[in-house]
């Protein structure tokens, strides 16, 4: 009988791919069992989290590379960045575990040669090889113009593209989700669907295209799904960096995130942040709104920055700092001094909690102020049984409501004269008495609210 989840290694295991086990909990047919960490890292026989220096995470890290897929069913084949040595030894290895009947499933992007190469060798094999290379290489979709969602959305971006952007989005998801919402999610991350949300669709790095067929094709994906799915909240993880570091490393000058902004007209914006003194978030808000279209209502500040003098003289890349969470604690005081939005320290979670609290309460706000309607949970446990029986009759007239008025297609999403519609015949059949003063002062203009009130009336 084949397992529910498959044991799973991770090869080479490096802070880019952390969020599989710090998120393990979210993914869904892997079980992590183990991290295979390449020579040089000292994390030999230490909790991997030693490479991030955060809180241990249950998995040590082994550099021997048959002992560490001894015990598993499938190699996960990690991002890494890749000289052309390091990456001969890690098809060389991939190759092995394929001998030795693993699955394989590769986060690294290999290019159309070695992908043909490891095809072949799956069927010599007899096992099977997935590649995340192209997962969401979706056909942009095509309108004619921009729409708003219903929902509001949430965008979560980050200065530099290393400052744990995906451990904010990973975290709102659990919250929000905890706290009740239904949530429609884009992530960052290529391979966010192994964390049960959508990932960013590749068509908005496609050169071929005009800024005009990714702004309009970006509003028109993200409607789709909103139609789809229903949310109450959408939450978008914007890819790379906002602004260039050196003249060398301009992170194409968040060109994706201008795109974003254009196709998308945010409620809510929370930045991640690398822990620099001096970085003087009064004029880089301004920046990012010209960006994004809205300002950032929070900061979650990263332990990992980049080393600027090593990153100005240096060819490679960014060269990174890893320092420890209590160093980022201390800075955030000195922060506050010329910033009114909340900063936290994204290594601590209890943090995290208080600046999500924070975009509920804007979540709230947004529902306030209109008419159109979206299911909004209610919260209230002692309500659990009587709201859902209540839930379900109102499932259930909707329906006929449908049939016979042609209100909306989706009855979680009403206008204006369906919620009249609604709220008379659920006043005739349960005989409760809905006031004038409940219309006018808003007490009725969400589905939560209209559940609640109706609660209050049985």
């Amino acid at each position: 009988m084949e397992r529910e989840n498959k044991r799973a290694a991770i090869y080479p295991y490096n802070r880019k791919v952390s969020s599989l086990i710090r998120y393990s909990d979210l993914l869904s047919g892997y079980e992590i069992v183990s991290a295979i960490v390449p020579n040089g890292f000292n994390a030999l026989h230490k909790d991997v989290a030693i490479l991030e220096k955060r809180t241990n995470m249950g998995i040590l890290g082994q550099t021997c590379f048959s002992e560490g897929i001894k015990n598993c069913d499938i190699l996960i084949v990690a991002e890494f960045d890749s000289d052309t040595q390091f990456r001969r030894k890690i098809i060389e290895n991939v190759i092995k575990a394929m001998s030795e009947g693993k699955d394989i499933l590769s986060l690294f992007m290999f290019d159309e040669e070695e992908e043909r190469i490891f095809n072949r060798m799956a069927d010599v094999y007899s096992i099977k090889y997935t590649s995340y290379k192209n997962f969401s290489d979706l056909t942009v979709p095509y309108s004619d113009s921009l729409r708003e969602t219903y929902a509001p959305i949430i965008l979560v971006a980050g200065i530099n593209e290393e400052c744990q952007k995906f451990d904010i989005q990973l975290e709102l998801k659990k919250y929000l989700e905890n706290g009740g919402y239904r949530v429609t999610q884009i992530g960052s991350k290529h391979y966010s669907e192994l964390f049960g949300i959508h990932s960013f669709p590749q068509f908005m790095y496609d050169t071929a295209l005009s800024i005009n067929d990714k702004v309009i094709g970006l509003n028109t994906y993200v409607r789709n799904l909103e139609k789809d799915e229903a949310p109450e909240v959408i939450v978008i993880g914007v890819p790379g960096g906002l602004l260039p570091i050196t003249d060398k490393l301009h992170q194409n000058y968040g060109l994706t995130a201008f795109e974003v902004g254009f196709a998308l007209q945010a409620d809510i914006c929370l930045l991640a942040a690398p822990p620099i003194y001096d970085l003087n978030f009064n004029a880089l808000f301004g920046k990012i709104e010209s960006l994004l279209g809205i300002k950032p209502c929070g900061v979650g500040i990263s332990n990992i920055r980049f080393n600027q003098e090593a990153t100005k003289s240096g060819f490679q890349g960014v060269s990174l700092d890893i320092i420890n969470p209590c160093e980022v604690k201390e800075l955030i005081p000195t922060l506050k001094l010329n910033l009114s939005s909340p900063i936290v320290n994204i290594c601590d979670k209890d943090s995290l909690k208080s600046l999500f609290g924070e975009c509920c309460k804007l979540v709230e706000n947004y529902y306030d102020g209109i008419n159109h309607n979206t299911v909004i949970p209610l919260k209230d446990e002692q309500n659990d049984d009587l709201e859902n029986w209540l839930q379900d009759t109102i499932y259930a007239l909707f329906q006929d409501l449908d049939r016979n008025l042609g209100i909306a297609e989706n009855w979680k999403i009403l206008q204006a004269h369906e919620i009249l519609y609604v709220i008379a015949e659920v006043a005739k059949r349960y005989k409760i008495l809905i006031t004038a003063e409940d219309i006018y002062n808003g007490a009725i203009n969400t589905y939560q609210r209209f559940v609640k009130k109706i609660l209050s009336k049985l």
